[in-house]
């Protein structure tokens, strides 16, 4: 959202929002989102400030009301691009021959491709990425 927030509902009841949490303010927007292909609980995405935020939703399903006192922010932030740049699009990636996840790709409109992996492929790969960068 323009405000920085991740939201969910649903569909089975769109009255009542699922989860909801936001990014420091300082980041902006979320501009591109990603969901994990295989873990349905995580979430990447990227920002109008060049951040990327990889979301974990697992412990914070409850009403978002309750998520204001929540010490887990829910999310991780990695710099990513140039400060205000706009990461347009985010995708997980990984290895084909096992379709293990253990990275994302990000493209901006500073004319950057970065690649943030990990050689941890399990559930929790996203806590350790390295980062490289492809200048277009």
């Amino acid at each position: 959202s323009m405000s920085g927030q991740l939201m969910l509902w649903d569909r089975r009841d769109l009255k009542k929002v699922k989860y909801a949490a936001s990014l420091p303010r300082k980041h902006g927007a979320i501009i591109s989102l990603s969901v994990h292909p295989h873990r349905n609980h995580i979430f990447a995405t990227g920002t109008e400030t060049g951040t990327v935020a990889i979301w974990d939703i697992r412990n914070r399903s409850d009403n978002h009301n309750n998520n204001k006192n929540n010490n887990d922010k829910g999310y991780k932030l990695f710099a990513g691009h140039n400060e205000f740049t706009l990461i347009n699009d985010i995708k997980f990636i990984g290895n084909t021959v096992d379709h293990e996840i253990n990275g994302l790709v990000t493209c901006g409109n500073d004319g950057e491709t970065q690649i943030f992996q990990s050689e941890n492929g399990n559930g929790d790969f996203w806590k350790e990425l390295s980062q490289s960068t492809w200048n277009h």
